[in-house]
């Protein structure tokens, strides 16, 4: 495992400044690796768009040669959350979900490896 980018310490004061100025409160699993994430460097925060980056751990080659290294995670609106909640199972709720807020097709969401789901979906869920 290689150093920390960020201090433990710097990283759980960060997330606790998101979930604060988000006026939420982040499950202690979650709020874990999104910790992790943060002090790999993966994770960050714009206050002013209210916009999560988070660059993935397994970056993921799109057909047309496309690279996609990282996500940008916004609050959904109303019509991502309709569209969403079509899907028949939970799952397919949460994917579609993510591919909606971070404006990538379902597909390229689907390819995604299970860490940087539940770190994207933690992410997310700091608008819930």
């Amino acid at each position: 495992m290689s150093e920390p980018k960020v201090a433990r310490e710097v990283a759980e004061a960060e997330v606790l400044r998101w979930a604060e100025a988000l006026d939420v409160t982040v499950d202690l699993d979650i709020r874990e690796r999104i910790v992790v994430a943060v002090m790999d460097g993966r994770a960050t925060f714009d206050a002013d768009t209210e916009r999560f980056t988070l660059r993935l751990r397994k970056p993921l080659r799109l057909e047309n040669g496309t690279v996609i290294e990282s996500l940008a995670i916004s609050e959904p609106n109303g019509a991502q959350l309709l569209a969403a909640g079509k899907a028949r199972d939970v799952m397919g709720q949460a994917l579609g979900l993510l591919a909606a807020v971070t404006e990538q097709p379902i597909g390229m969401i689907e390819r995604m490896g299970q860490k940087d789901i539940t770190v994207a979906s933690g992410l997310l869920g700091f608008f819930g």
